[in-house]
């Protein structure tokens, strides 16, 4: 819905304007991250390896393209608050002091959930994985050395994916809230939810034992789960505020 107070041409020019913003402050991050990579970024993203661990690469530019990605993942995720600001300053001109109100609460919110699916890859899923991949059959079979490329590639792809399905109970409460989805049918589609889950656990996981594949799965349910709790929170509040603007249209 377009404001009536601005013309198209102006939330055109709104939208290049948090477009720039956006896309500066990815920059800066991107190139921040770029610098403190190998000093900061690596020992983080290696901590959660075996210790003694050497990665090597086999092309002589091979340890710039791994901390490129490793940089761009970084921006992302350092520039986030900021660009979902922006997201959201763009969305709320176009709202009712209510909806706004209602959106900026969301925010701290939606942020928390994210960084939380980051933390909750970094700490829990991350050792067990590495470690499953860099242990199983080394010596035995073969002297494991891994590539630092796919190395941080499969790092970085785990913590922004879990950063991003950490956002399903928000989610969840937002569309409740203004009526697109219903506690009701979530419930009914359960299995098609659990299904789901470890589609996207599979996907997510790097490995192919079913452990590691869990520990992505089972949260991803619990969190739809609470996204159901959530989600009916919110209908007892379009509810309450439907009875109250039908008393005071009265």
């Amino acid at each position: 819905m377009i404001d009536k107070r601005m013309t198209f041409g102006e939330h055109l020019e709104e939208l290049r304007s948090r477009l720039t913003i956006s896309l500066l402050v990815l920059v800066l991050t991107t190139v921040f991250s770029f610098i403190v990579a190998e000093r900061w970024l690596f020992p983080i993203i290696k901590a959660p390896a075996p210790e003694g661990v050497q990665f090597v690469t086999l092309d002589p530019t091979g340890n710039i393209g791994p901390f490129i990605r490793l940089s761009l993942t970084s921006g992302v995720i350092l520039g986030m608050p900021l660009v979902l600001l922006q997201i959201v300053l763009f969305i709320t001109s176009a709202l009712g002091e209510k909806e706004r109100r209602f959106v900026l609460l969301m925010l701290p919110v939606v942020l928390i959930f994210f960084f939380g699916g980051i933390a909750f890859g970094y700490f829990v899923i991350l050792p067990p994985t590495v470690n499953f991949m860099l242990s199983y059959g080394n010596s035995s079979i073969a002297v494991i050395t891994p590539a630092i490329g796919r190395y941080i590639s499969m790092v970085t792809i785990l913590l922004l994916w879990l950063g991003i399905a950490f956002e399903i109970p928000p989610a969840i409460y937002v569309l409740a809230r203004v009526g697109i989805v219903s506690s009701k049918w979530l419930i009914g589609n359960w299995r098609i939810i659990i299904v789901g889950a470890f589609v996207i656990g599979a996907i997510i996981t790097p490995t192919a034992d079913p452990v590691n594949q869990s520990l992505v799965s089972v949260p991803l349910i619990i969190l739809y789960l609470f996204g159901i709790v959530l989600a009916r929170i919110a209908e007892v509040q379009r509810k309450r505020s439907a009875i109250r603007q039908a008393k005071s249209a009265g």
